[in-house]
């Protein structure tokens, strides 16, 4: 019964979550649009801007919560080819780099000597390894945030170090739970969905990878990712079922 019930509340936050898409993306065209208008008033245009952002925040989360429901279903596979490592990594801090200049975060990126490929699919990858930066950099305001590449013992291995607000011990057997985000991350961001960490160990365990962190309140969190290496032949799609 209570599984019965778990699943009618996802299903439900599924469909809710699609009904809300159609019409967020048409907002947001909407005021994107009014914004382009020569001659409008600056009181009105910064309230406009304003909007358009709330939108834009809402419009994420949604995404995020529809992504979480995608690798939570048993028959997604995951499309596994080599992927090039620093490139993808470097993809991800150009595509956060305004987001980092607003926060006034230094970011820096320390490259391996040697080609590092993953065995991944490339879109579900990016999407877990952009998670741990853009919360390292979100949590780390007027701070910095350092992230390294190696590998070894047949992994790719990808660590993000930043100086941030950290997470209180209480609080970090949860930090991988569906909609859990601690307290002090909170005050900082009050309105996050709580889904990104969720969906990043889901893609990590998904590609026979781990994820592990460590942090101190107030003085900063460090994530490691190991990633399997591209095997001589590449090419087989992984079964969903694997690190389940």
């Amino acid at each position: 019964e209570l599984l019965a019930i778990d699943k009618e509340k996802s299903d439900f936050i599924t469909v809710t979550s699609h009904q809300l898409r159609t019409p967020l993306t048409e907002v947001r065209w909407s005021l994107g649009y009014a914004l382009q208008m020569p001659g409008m008033d600056e009181k009105i245009k910064s309230t406009l801007q304003k909007t358009l952002e709330s939108v834009e925040r809402l419009a994420k989360i949604v995404d995020n919560i529809l992504k979480a429901r995608t690798f939570e279903h048993s028959d997604v596979m995951l499309k596994a080819k080599p992927v090039d490592a620093e490139k993808l990594l470097r993809e991800i801090l150009e595509n956060l780099e305004l987001f980092a200049e607003k926060q006034k975060t230094t970011v820096t990126f320390s490259p391996p000597e040697q080609k590092v490929m993953m065995e991944a699919d490339p879109e579900q990858i990016k999407l877990a390894l952009e998670n741990i930066i853009d919360n390292s950099i979100r949590y780390s305001p007027n701070g910095k945030v350092d992230v390294y590449l190696s590998s070894g013992e047949g992994k790719a291995n990808i660590r993000v170090e930043d100086n941030g607000v950290g997470i209180d011990t209480s609080d970090q057997n949860m930090i991988f739970t569906k909609f859990f985000r601690a307290k002090n991350a909170l005050l900082v961001q009050p309105d996050g969905s709580g889904i990104g960490l969720y969906a990043t160990k889901s893609v990590v365990e998904k590609h026979k990878g781990t994820i592990n962190f460590f942090s101190e309140l107030n003085k900063g969190t460090k994530f490691i990712v190991n990633i399997p290496l591209a095997k001589e032949t590449p090419g087989t799609n992984l079964a969903p079922s694997i690190g389940d």
